[in-house]
């Protein structure tokens, strides 16, 4: 469940990466002298891996309280990112949420084996079950 739950975050940082990315070349194709692109001094010829490995770290940042030194320098920058804000938000909550019920369930799970094991141990003591029998009982229950 967790494992899922991460492979959604990530999946999902890729495809706001991808978003941020085209945004901002939008933006800067647009004519608008202010793009993230244009502003961190990247051009169309410089690294796509770099310009796609930058968008994928502030989308991160966005789904945590990193820092970073990639921010919008337009209005559709702005507005995308109040949203992605918003909706990681949504998601990081849904995601601790999910964490926190999981250790909840494990807790219960442990505390009625653990109650069980002392319910056993009581029932041998009360039928005076021999030491020895009672010890391989009681191995054999907690392995």
């Amino acid at each position: 469940e967790m494992v899922r739950g991460m492979c959604l975050v990530f999946c999902l940082n890729h495809l706001l990466a991808c978003l941020w990315h085209g945004l901002s070349v939008w933006a800067g194709d647009d004519g608008s002298p202010c793009a993230w692109v244009l502003r961190g001094h990247f051009d169309l010829d410089s690294s796509l891996r770099y310009r796609y490995l930058t968008s994928l770290h502030w989308s991160i940042t966005q789904f945590t309280p990193a820092s970073m030194e990639v921010f919008p320098c337009n209005t559709t920058e702005r507005a995308f990112a109040v949203c992605v804000l918003l909706f990681a938000l949504l998601v990081l909550s849904s995601f601790l949420s999910s964490i926190t019920a999981s250790v909840t369930q494990l807790r219960q799970l442990n505390w009625k084996h653990h109650r069980q094991v002392i319910l056993l141990r009581t029932f041998l003591r009360r039928r005076r079950i021999s030491t020895s029998l009672s010890l391989r009982i009681m191995s054999f229950v907690e392995w």
